[in-house]
């Protein structure tokens, strides 16, 4: 006997409504770069753990505890990240509004608040230093 739609019990068309309202809304598990995306620890999304070799950033050279507050090249900067990393914090980038832990931290030691040119990899949000060149200021 062909089961009708109306002897569905009311409760149970709720949840395959549901069901199907969240399937329908799930986001886009893909960055607009066409990364595989992972969720994070918070439930966020996070860009895969994938190595990407033979990259360049351009950028200046911060400290993790001020981060993009250093996005441009200064003598007050080049003060500041010193006395963090002297304190404790780490070298990291700031290219493109993004930044990025890196690895090893004496290749940045002498470009600190500086523009500089990373060559290297990328896993995840830590670029591995191949090389590193001073970007020359324009006057």
């Amino acid at each position: 006997m062909p089961m009708n739609v109306r002897h569905i019990p009311f409760p149970l068309l709720m949840l395959l409504g549901c069901v199907t309202l969240v399937w329908a809304v799930q986001p886009n598990r893909r960055s607009p770069q066409g990364q595989q995306l992972e969720l994070g620890p918070e439930g966020g999304q996070t860009v895969a753990q994938t190595q990407r070799d033979g990259l360049s950033w351009t950028g200046v050279v911060s400290d993790s505890n001020c981060g993009a507050k250093h996005a441009r090249p200064s003598d007050q900067a080049a003060q500041c990240v010193s006395q963090c990393v002297a304190s404790g914090a780490k070298y990291v980038l700031v290219s493109g509004g993004s930044v990025f832990q890196v690895d090893p931290q004496n290749q940045l030691a002498a470009y600190a608040g500086k523009s500089i040119t990373v060559q290297g990899s990328l896993r995840g949000d830590t670029i591995t230093v191949a090389t590193v060149s001073p970007v020359q200021q324009q006057k």
